[in-house]
C-alpha cells in the first residue's frame, strides 16, 4: 500500500473512531439525562469482614428489585474503586447466609445517604444500627432492610466482551472510573428500629434532579 492510501485510510479510520466516541458521549449524556428526571430509591449495602470484623457500608449509584419468583432477587452497582467491594470479595460463599444487607433508607434521612457516599472508620460511632443475625450493621431508621447473599460474582460494567461474548477472563483493563453490577438473593426481611414517636407511616427517600425528596399518595397532595 502506498504511504499515499495510507494516510487516506487512517484518516477515514480517526474519523469512523471520532464519530462513534461521539454517538457514545451523545447516548450517555442523554441518557443520564432522563435518568436524573426518574426518581430512584436510595439505599445503602452494609456487610461485614469476618477476618478483621470490620463494618464496611457505601451508598448505592444503583439498586432495583428485579424478580419475585421463584426467588426474590435484587440488583445493585458499586463504583470502582470501592472498599466495600473488597469486603464483599473476601466474604466466604455459603448458600444459606447473607452477605451483606442493603438498607432502603427513609425521607428524613438524607444525612445518612451522605455519610455513606464518604465512609469512614469511625463513623459508625455515631451512626445509630443493629445487627443482623449475622452480625452485619442495620440501619436504625430505614424504610427497611434485607439480608442478601450474592449469587454470582460480580459482573464488570467496562468490559463488553466479557459481558457479550461470555469469555471465562475479562479481556478490557478496568478504568480509573468504573463500575460493577451485583446479582444477590434476598434471604431475610429484617425488622427496623423506628424513631421514638414516629406515629405517621415512614416515606421512602427517593432521588431526583440530583436532589433528595420523597412521594405521596396523589389523595395526599393537596
Amino acid at each position: 500500500m502506498s504511504l499515499l492510501k495510507r494516510l487516506h485510510h487512517a484518516r477515514r479510520l480517526t474519523r469512523s473512531l471520532s464519530t462513534a466516541i461521539s454517538t457514545e458521549d451523545i447516548v450517555k449524556n442523554d441518557f443520564r439525562d432522563l435518568m436524573r428526571r426518574a426518581a430512584q430509591p436510595v439505599a445503602v449495602v452494609t456487610a461485614l469482614t469476618r477476618e478483621s470484623y470490620h463494618y464496611h457500608g457505601a451508598t448505592l449509584s444503583s439498586f432495583t428489585s428485579i424478580a419475585l419468583d421463584p426467588h426474590p432477587l435484587v440488583a445493585f452497582s458499586l463504583r470502582m474503586p470501592s472498599r466495600l467491594a473488597n469486603a464483599i470479595k473476601t466474604i466466604p460463599p455459603n448458600p444459606s447466609t447473607p452477605h451483606l444487607v442493603v438498607n432502603i433508607l427513609a425521607e428524613h434521612q438524607p444525612h445518612r445517604a451522605e455519610d455513606f457516599v464518604n465512609a469512614t472508620e469511625n463513623m459508625w460511632d455515631r451512626i445509630p444500627h443493629t445487627h443482623s443475625e449475622e452480625g452485619i450493621p442495620v440501619l436504625s431508621g430505614s424504610l427497611g432492610a434485607i439480608s442478601c447473599r450474592l449469587i454470582a460474582p460480580p459482573i464488570p460494567l467496562h468490559d463488553l466482551d466479557f459481558l457479550e461474548l461470555g469469555v471465562e477472563e475479562r479481556l478490557a483493563e478496568a478504568p480509573i472510573l468504573s463500575s460493577e453490577l451485583y446479582l444477590a438473593r434476598v434471604l431475610r426481611v429484617e425488622k427496623i428500629d423506628q424513631e421514638a414517636g414516629l406515629k405517621r407511616e415512614v416515606l421512602p427517600l427517593i432521588y431526583r434532579h440530583r436532589t433528595y425528596t420523597t412521594c405521596l399518595p396523589f389523595d395526599k397532595l393537596t
